[in-house]
């Protein structure tokens, strides 16, 4: 969905987005490792903070 030229995503649509369960979604949002928006019980994220994220713990290879 769009919101202001900001994708926003639904629970479902970051574990998709990042490759993982909704239970490592749900994880790192209680451990308060990705922003997240609540809206009544529903959890929304940014898709440029689902990025940020994924790029901020990307480890590089070293040779």
């Amino acid at each position: 969905m769009k919101n202001n030229n900001l994708d926003v995503l639904t629970l479902q649509e970051a574990a998709s987005l990042m490759r993982v369960s909704k239970m490592t979604v749900y994880r790192l949002t209680y451990n308060r490792q990705i922003p997240f928006t609540r809206v009544g019980s529903k959890l929304l994220f940014l898709k440029n903070d689902i990025e940020a994220f994924l790029n901020k713990n990307r480890v590089n290879a070293s040779f």
